[in-house]
C-alpha cells in the first residue's frame, strides 16, 4: 500500500483553502453555460440528495428596465442543514455576464467586478440572502440567473456536502409576454397536484412559477413535464419560456 505524507505547508494550504470557500465561493463556480458548467461539485461532494424550495423575489414580473437597481432575495427552504453556501451570476443569451451584483449587507460579497455574487463566513449560516443587482444599461432581451447552492453538513471539510444547481428566468421589461391560447400550448391536468404536462409544437426552454404575493420558485423541467411538487397550495401564473417567445399559463396547484 503507498504512503502518502503531506508536509505541514501542504496541510495549511488545504486548511487555508477550507476557511476561504467557508466565507465564499471563488468566481466562476455557478454551473452557467458562461462558466462553462464549472460549480461547487468540483470540490463539494457526497451529501444525501435533497430537494429544497428555491425561490428568487425581487424582479418585477413585467420585467427588469436598463439602469435600474433591484434587490434579489434567494431562499432555500425545506433544509435544515449548519451551513449554506451560494454564488450566483446573471448573463444574456450569448452567455455574457450582464448588469453589476452588490452585496446588500454584511451576509454576501461581489466578485469579479460585480459578475458574480456569494456568501460571507458570516451568510453561511443562512438560508436566505438579499443582494443587489443593476441591470445592464441597454435593453439586452431575455436574461438568466444562474446559482450554484451548496447544503454542506458543518463538518469544515468538502465531503458530504450537496450542491444544487439552479436558474431563474429575468424577462426583458420591453419583451411582450402574452397568455398563451389553448391551442398554443395547454398545460394538464390543472388543477394538479406533482406534475404538469405541456401540450404544444414548442420546445420549453426554461420555466418559473410566481405565486399571488410576487415571489419567484423555479421549477425543474423533465421535457415536456414539470415538477411543481415544492409548489405549496395556491394559484400561480406559470412563465414560460419557449423556442418561439414568452408567455403565461394559469396553474392551481392541489
Amino acid at each position: 500500500m503507498k504512503k502518502f505524507i503531506y508536509s505541514v505547508p501542504f496541510l495549511f494550504l488545504a486548511y487555508l483553502l477550507l476557511l476561504s470557500y467557508s466565507s465564499g465561493a471563488p468566481a466562476g463556480r455557478t454551473g452557467s453555460p458562461g462558466d462553462n458548467g464549472n460549480s461547487c461539485r468540483a470540490c463539494h461532494s457526497g451529501g444525501s440528495a435533497v430537494n429544497p424550495t428555491i425561490t428568487l423575489n425581487g424582479i418585477p414580473a413585467q420585467g427588469y428596465m436598463p439602469g435600474q437597481t433591484y434587490t434579489l432575495t434567494l431562499d432555500v427552504s425545506g433544509v435544515n442543514n449548519p451551513r449554506t453556501g451560494f454564488e450566483a451570476c446573471v448573463e444574456n443569451a450569448s452567455h455574457q455576464k450582464t448588469g453589476a451584483l452588490s452585496n446588500a449587507d454584511s451576509n454576501t460579497q461581489a466578485l469579479s467586478g460585480g459578475n458574480y455574487i456569494t456568501h460571507t463566513s458570516q451568510g453561511n449560516s443562512l438560508h436566505q440572502w438579499s443582494f443587489n443587482w443593476q441591470a445592464p444599461s441597454s435593453d439586452q432581451g431575455d436574461l438568466t440567473l444562474y446559482c450554484a447552492i451548496n447544503i454542506t453538513n458543518g463538518n469544515n471539510s468538502t465531503s458530504g456536502d450537496y450542491v444544487i444547481l439552479t436558474n431563474f428566468a429575468i424577462p426583458s421589461g420591453s419583451t411582450a409576454v402574452h397568455k398563451f391560447s389553448e391551442d398554443e400550448l395547454r398545460i394538464y391536468p390543472n388543477p394538479a397536484r406533482d406534475f404538469v404536462h405541456f401540450d404544444t409544437q414548442m420546445h420549453i426552454r426554461r420555466l418559473f412559477a410566481v405565486d399571488m404575493t410576487g415571489k419567484r420558485i423555479a421549477l425543474p423541467l423533465q421535457g415536456q413535464k414539470a415538477d411543481i411538487r415544492s409548489l405549496k397550495a395556491g394559484q400561480y401564473i406559470l412563465y414560460i419560456q419557449t423556442d418561439r417567445g414568452t408567455g403565461t399559463k394559469t396553474l392551481l396547484k392541489k
